[in-house]
């Protein structure tokens, strides 16, 4: 939606891999905590531009806008 790209999304995971793994060394609960809140967190963004207003390509709203 935000910059018209038609490219398949890619998943990114939030937070920061480095964190997770000095939790777990350091602190073993928060780090099982962190790494069930990253899995979570997963979302799908353009491979373009990084938006996470992503909308499937078969969609009405992808239909209306590839008409314009």
């Amino acid at each position: 939606m935000a910059c018209g790209t038609e490219a398949p999304a890619k998943v990114e995971t939030r937070g920061s891999l480095l964190i997770e793994i000095v939790l777990w060394v350091c602190f073993i609960i928060p780090g099982v905590i962190y790494s069930l809140w990253r899995t979570g967190a997963r979302q799908n963004v353009c491979s373009s531009c990084g938006s996470t207003q992503v909308i499937p390509p078969d969609s009405p709203n992808a239909r209306r806008l590839k008409a314009q």
